[in-house]
């Protein structure tokens, strides 16, 4: 998880350090601040960095942005609320990603195993075996939720920021949240993918555990097996997220813009609900896809060249209808989500907001007393090796004897 902390902070620098400037000239209004250690201190870690970054691009960022855009310790809104800063407001998107992944995949998993049932057979016909272990998968599919809802939000927010102060002009909203949905999602596929995988491979009956599904694709394909089907994952989430994203978005600023305040969270989870409705409805064909090349084995006698391959045989074999197999359930599974997802998200992350700026918590200066008292650790430990070691000498070695400091 630290790694993956850093990672994320990482993409963060990179953005915005050519963002910077044109911020600055952009928003001539805009307070840069810096404090005098961090000018004087080259050698911050990427962390710390990235944060620095961060506020400095504060000022030229979009209203638009779903998230706050952070601010200096202590600034308040005209609510009079504290605005947490840009490190707290992206600590809080990790963790309410997570938590808001781990609340929907748990409440829903059971229409998207009947989904994936449907779209991997070739038979239409309802039958009393697709309600029977509508919780197959579900152990990889909740390991992979909450990293993988981290990592879209980490760099959707990162994506976000960065485009909100190069193109300030609220015109540009939409095509920036369009190209930050597209970003976060490409992000968060390369973790979700191989779990994707093996989670539909024992929803669609192929393996009955997860290590069967591990040993079996090792055996046949190797480890570019567990990216079966990724670029029509891919090609699915992208358009999915650059309609529903946006929608949500638009959702709520004409909610807001009619109710004349900020919105509660029953109302986020509404918004969310239709984005992503619409959104699932639009690209079922593509999940049909997806699936199809996911759960196919070797030897069955119906493999798949690839995306096109199986978007041409399944439309031409089965008829066009064969393309929205699991329509019902995919939309209800993905309007529930939606409203479960946003509302979740937008719960949990004003209690974390709350906390954080309560406790004057941030996560660059959380990750710096990290490093500081793993340094102290290891300084202390090779301060006792060489005193013991030099007693040791001096006792002739002989006994441990007393530490020198």
């Amino acid at each position: 998880m630290r790694r993956r902390l850093q990672l994320l902070l990482a993409c963060y620098c990179l953005l915005a350090l050519p963002v910077s400037s044109t911020a600055s000239a952009s928003s001539p209004g805009s307070v840069i601040q810096f404090t005098d250690s961090a000018r004087a201190d080259k050698k911050k870690d990427v962390s710390k960095t990235a944060l620095t970054q961060l506020r400095r691009i504060q000022g030229g960022a979009s209203s638009a942005s779903p998230v706050p855009t952070g601010s200096s310790p202590g600034q308040r809104g005209p609510d009079g609320k504290v605005i947490p800063t840009a490190g707290q407001a992206f600590l809080t998107g990790l963790l309410s990603g997570a938590v808001a992944g781990i609340t929907v995949d748990l409440t829903l998993f059971p229409l998207d195993t009947i989904k994936t049932r449907l779209q991997a057979s070739a038979n239409t016909k309802f039958s009393l075996d697709l309600l029977r272990g509508v919780y197959d998968g579900v152990g990889p599919g909740l390991v992979a939720s909450a990293p993988a809802c981290a990592a879209f939000f980490g760099a959707y927010d990162s994506f976000k920021r960065g485009l909100s102060a190069r193109f300030p002009d609220p015109k540009c909203a939409p095509l920036v949240n369009m190209v930050a949905a597209a970003g976060g999602d490409l992000t968060q596929s390369v973790v979700r993918v191989p779990f994707e995988v093996v989670k539909q491979r024992m929803q669609a009956g192929v393996e009955r555990t997860w290590r069967d599904a591990v040993r079996n694709i090792m055996a046949s394909t190797g480890p570019r097996g567990f990216f079966a089907g990724w670029s029509a994952l891919a090609l699915r989430d992208l358009p999915f997220d650059i309609i529903e994203f946006p929608l949500y978005e638009a959702l709520k600023d004409v909610w807001a813009e009619r109710k004349g305040g900020k919105l509660e969270t029953w109302e986020s989870s509404v918004c969310g609900s239709l984005a992503g409705g619409i959104a699932a409805g639009l690209t079922t064909p593509l999940d049909v896809v997806k699936t199809r090349l996911m759960t196919q084995r070797r030897g069955s006698g119906q493999v798949y060249a690839g995306l096109l391959d199986c978007l041409v045989r399944v439309a031409r074999e089965e008829g066009i209808g064969a393309l929205y197999k699991g329509l019902v359930p995919r939309v209800v599974n993905i309007a529930l989500g939606g409203a479960i997802f946003f509302g979740a998200y937008e719960a949990f992350k004003s209690v974390a907001d709350r906390a954080l700026v309560q406790r004057d918590l941030d996560v660059g200066d959380w990750w710096t007393g990290v490093k500081a008292r793993a340094h102290e650790m290891r300084k202390r430990q090779f301060s006792q090796g060489v005193g013991g070691a030099l007693t040791r000498q001096k006792g002739g070695g002989g006994g441990r004897g007393k530490k020198v400091m």
